[in-house]
């Protein structure tokens, strides 16, 4: 991999946020790893980079746009993925996001540590758009989930979050996790390649 060095080197933490959900999730990565945080946006040079810490938030089942861009041109690193979204985690579309973030790095040939979903407040902006042409109507039951997220992220799920980044750096299963690698957590979903090897 390209990010072998003869010292340890604190992972690179890109990361996209509007309303500031991913971001909180980015900041106590850096205050676990020591780790710069960078605008998915204007990314430094990432030649001499350690493992990449790639954090966004969900649109329509995928990465953000800004993201995608920039993964694009991520290619044969080792990375590991955190995002926020406003669906429950551990739901059918929670999984869905987790898979297709994972499908996208790993098809850049790139070494995929893990990945992290919680819950994030939805940007206003886009709930007021609910009910009109092309949008979901807001039903009592997506308010009440809307009410939900606008909780998140959390302490908890800036911990859980942590304690997944440091399970994946080495290499080791999820405590609890199924036979995928993957656990619903409550407040957050997540998934570790690890298989209880240090990597």
């Amino acid at each position: 991999m390209t990010d072998i060095h003869p010292h340890p080197v604190p992972p690179h933490i890109l990361c996209s946020s509007i309303t500031g959900n991913t971001r909180s999730l980015a900041d106590a990565l850096a205050g676990a790893t020591g780790g710069p945080v960078f605008p998915a946006g204007h990314p430094p040079l990432l030649d001499h980079a350690g493992t990449l810490l790639l954090g966004f938030w969900v649109r329509r089942g995928l990465p953000d746009g800004r993201s995608l861009r920039l993964w694009q041109d991520i290619r044969g690193r080792r990375v590991f993925f955190f995002g926020t979204h406003g669906t429950r985690p551990g739901s059918e579309h929670s999984r869905h996001c987790l898979a297709a973030a994972r499908r996208l790095l790993q098809d850049n040939g790139n070494e995929v540590l893990g990945g992290f979903l919680c819950q994030g407040r939805v940007n206003p902006q886009l709930v007021a758009l609910a009910g009109k042409p092309g949008h979901h109507p807001m039903t009592p039951a997506r308010a009440a989930r809307l009410a939900e997220a606008a909780r998140h992220p959390d302490g908890a799920d800036r911990q859980a979050l942590v304690r997944c980044w440091d399970c994946c750096r080495q290499g080791l299963p999820l405590p609890g996790a199924d036979a995928a690698g993957e656990l619903d957590g409550g407040h957050f979903f997540a998934w570790s390649a690890g298989t209880g090897r240090l990597s």
